[in-house]
Order: C-alpha cells, then structure tokens, then sequence
C-alpha cells in the first residue's frame, strides 16, 4: 500500500497491529505474565499454591491451600514520537511511513526486553516477593523453618569470561536441573512438566554456546537479535540469548519458558497513540504531522523458581 494513501486512522491501525505481533513469540512474552495495572504504582499479590497432587484416598480428603506472597511496582512513563511531513504522505510510493510506524510499534516490545532484562542484570540484589533477593543462595520465602533453596550457583571453569563449549553445556544444564529440583510449600516438585527454557549470555559467549549445542538452528529477528535454539534430547528444547545489555561478564541466567506462571511480570496501566495531524496549527505552520506513542508500565519480578543464575568462577 503506497504512502499517498495512508491516512491518520491507516497509521493508527498499522501501529496497533504491529504492536501485537511483535510480542508474539518473543522471549519478552514467554517469560513475563502481563498484568492491568490502573494506578501509578500496583501491590502485585503474588499466589502460589501448594501443588494439588492426586493421592489415594484415606481419611478424606486433603486440600492443597494457598500462600500469598505479594511485589509492588511501580510504574514509569515513556514516549516515543514519530515526526512526518505533509509532503512525504503525498509523494511516497515506497510505504516507508508504514515502516517507520512499524519501527515505532516494534519499539515498545524492545522497551520491555530492556526493562525485563535490567531485572535479570540486578538479580543478585534485586528483591523480589518475600523480601529476598531474587537471585539467592538460600531461598526460603520468608518461612522459618522451611528448607533453603538456591538458584543461584557456581561452576568452576578454567576462564570465566571465555568458557569452553563443554564448560558452556555444563553450565546450561546445572541451571535447568536445579529449575527441575524446585520444591514448593509441600516439598513438592514445582517444574516437572517443564520442557523449554531460556539462557541468557553475554555477547561474548555465544561462540561457546554454539560449540556446546553443536550447529544449533540460529534465528534472526527484529533488531538484529540472533537466538540460538537447539533440542537437548528426551523433549527438551533450550533457547540461547546473546543480550547485549547484560553488564556482567561471568553467568549465565536460566529460565522455564513454558510456565503458567512466569520468572517476572509485565505491568502496565496504558498504551495510547496520539497525533497532531490534519488540520492542526502543526501542519499548518510547518506542513508537519507528529504521531506519538505514550506508555506506563514497569516490570518485575515473578517466581524465583522458575528461574536460576549460573556464575563461572
């Protein structure tokens, strides 16, 4: 569809759409539960029940409860505005306003990537439910006298900021299996049925990664983002991801990326587009069109138990 015949309502409806796709399949959605938010900041009550195993029958029966367990976040407010001359929507014949609008669009699923990904960097101090950091030795939910439980370990390798691909393969797997090992309130087995998960890696491991999962299918997306994703046999599938806004140097981050529940959450109390278009003073003095997109929201942290951080040391 050429640019002459692009309206206001054309672009509006080409912004939202994109919207829409460009979160579809995307690690942001796999591992972030979206929630409304309706204030400036939300009191996120995080429940998680005890797992209803099925039992044989003796003595009546016995209710799994719940436990509530609660992160607040507080949301934050972003824009982004895309400026378009009145000339350009009569002369192009390319669609390259529809792919600046789409640009635009995409833009909002990079801004969660960077909020979600600035969560796992901080990790080791961020707080999550419970009060304990999210990234912790010894998790125990704030139960006294529950059992510690870590999702964050360490792996000895010869150098920690260049691993090997064998140290690489070691170090994804360590994390899987102890998502797996997760226990809930009933010492019960949380991750059993899981069967894909995310890695996050520095940029300079991704030629360890690629020796470790051996000529892995490599998936170019939007952004020039490249995930390396391979089957680790039995039914399990793992998806690597070069992050260039990670600070550390020496971890690897492991995810469930097929949870119901999900490692964070993904608030948001609106997302609008706004123009000043035709007939406005804009367009009349200066021939110019300016659509802007305005967004609150925020992420956080989700289950720790759905999550693990890998240090080589």
């Amino acid at each position: 569809m050429g640019a002459s015949r692009i309206t206001e309502r054309g672009i509006r409806g080409e912004f939202f759409a994109t919207l829409e796709r460009s979160l579809a399949g995307h690690w942001v959605s796999n591992l972030s539960f979206p929630i409304e938010s309706s204030q400036g900041s939300e009191n996120n009550v995080w429940i998680e029940s005890a797992t209803a195993m099925m039992r044989e029958w003796l003595g009546g029966r016995q209710a799994a409860g719940f436990w509530a367990d609660g992160i607040t976040i507080a949301n934050r407010k972003f824009e982004g505005t895309l400026e378009v001359l009145v000339d350009e929507l009569r002369r192009d014949k390319t669609g390259q306003i529809l792919l600046r609008t789409r640009g635009l669009a995409a833009s909002s699923t990079t801004l969660w990537a960077q909020l979600l990904t600035a969560l796992i960097d901080a990790g080791e101090s961020g707080i999550g439910y419970a009060g304990e950091t999210y990234f912790n030795a010894a998790h125990t939910r704030g139960v006294s006298d529950a059992i510690p439980q870590s999702n964050l370990l360490d792996l000895n390798v010869t150098t920690p900021t260049n691993p090997t691909g064998p140290e690489m393969l070691e170090a994804i797997n360590k994390g899987i299996a102890a998502i797996m090992d997760f226990r809930d309130y009933e010492l019960e087995p949380l991750n059993l049925d899981a069967r894909h998960f995310a890695v996050f890696v520095p940029m300079a491991f991704v030629p360890a990664v690629a020796e470790a999962l051996d000529t892995p299918a490599i998936l170019r997306r939007a952004g020039g983002v490249v995930d390396i994703v391979a089957s680790l046999g039995g039914g399990y599938t793992v998806r690597v991801i070069p992050n260039p806004w990670l600070t550390w140097t020496d971890r690897i981050a492991t995810f469930r990326a097929d949870g119901i529940a999900k490692p964070f959450i993904r608030q948001q109390e609106f997302i609008s587009l706004a123009s000043v278009g035709a007939g406005s003073e804009l367009e009349f003095n200066e021939e110019k069109h300016h659509y802007g997109v305005a967004a609150s929201r925020n992420g956080g942290y989700g289950l720790w138990e759905h999550a693990c951080m890998t240090r080589l040391v």
